[in-house]
Parts: structure tokens; sequence; C-alpha cells
């Protein structure tokens, strides 16, 4: 999203226009008498509210302290594009490696793990009476998807009548 199409979509919004309108012109008193089904009055009275907070920048963007007031139709997006780089943020910071080779250390560098679930891990396998299996249940979890694991019922491998067993996720 870019300030053109900011404008754009400015430019289409009647309730934005209206309200650039009003501030250009000073004429806030014909709020009253305005009758368009095309804009939201309930949104221009809201505004209204914090009309000394707005400034008009190019007689097509509205600023509300040095930010974009943007029109309706690019507003779920802007969340939506916001809420991806916080989550992209917040999972990039609770990524590690989890397997360090000492004998060849670029290995496994494409294996990450999130380090709050492999620490939950290892506090469930020092709790339990069978750690290593345990522990390797609990990585497994966090290296792969559930949905994996459970298609290729936990490691793939298996023994002679053990089709009756369920997925090591189970």
């Amino acid at each position: 999203m870019d300030l053109d199409e900011v404008k754009r979509a400015t430019g289409l919004d009647k309730t934005l226009k209206k309200l650039i309108e009003y501030m250009c012109t000073g004429k806030w008193y014909n709020l009253k008498h305005l009758e368009d089904a095309d804009v939201d009055l309930l949104e221009l009275q809201i505004i209204r509210n914090v009309q000394d907070e707005l400034a008009v920048y190019s007689d097509t963007v509205l600023l509300r302290d040095g930010r974009l007031v943007l029109p309706k139709s690019l507003r779920y997006r802007a969340v939506a594009i916001a809420h991806e780089g916080h989550q992209e943020i917040r999972s990039k910071e609770n990524l590690g490696l989890l397997i360090k080779d000492p004998n060849n250390p670029g290995k496994f560098d494409s294996v990450f793990v999130d380090k709050i679930r492999e620490r939950q891990a290892i506090i469930l396998a020092e709790s339990s009476k069978k750690t290593a299996m345990t522990l390797l249940n609990s990585v497994l979890g966090c290296v792969f998807k559930d949905e994996e694991l459970a298609s290729s019922s936990g490691l793939g491998l298996r023994k002679s009548g053990d089709d009756k067993k369920p997925p090591l996720n189970k």
C-alpha cells in the first residue's frame, strides 16, 4: 500500500471527500443539512470532534496528528498488513536452531524450532519416567506439524503387526 493508492481510494470515498471539503472550506455547519446516502454521517460527526487534530495534504489525503486517515476500503487491508508483520516479527524472535553438529556446523542450519515449544518439551521430558521417548516425541512435535505426523503415522517406521497401532502423536 503506497500513498498513490491511498489518494485514489480517498478520492473514491465520499465520506472522506466530504470531510476534506469541510476541512478546506470550514463549512462544518453544512453537516446538519447533508442528505447524501453515500456519506457516512456518523463517521463525519465522530471525526468532526477531532477536527483540530486534522490536516489535509495535497487536497486528497487526510492526516490526523501526522498519521494517514485511511478510507474504509483500505482499513481492513491495513490491519491485515500490520497483523502479518507483527506475527512475522514475533515468530522470528522465538525461532532458534534445534541441532548444532560440531563436526559439520552448517548441516542443520535450516532446522528451526519455536524455542518456547522446545523448552516445554524439555520440561515435559524431565518430569517423565520415559525421558528419552518423551523428549523425542515432543521434539518431533516441534519440528513437524501435527498433520504431517498423523499422515505419516508418526515417524513412518512400522514393524509387522503395527498396522493397528495409532500414530505417535495420538
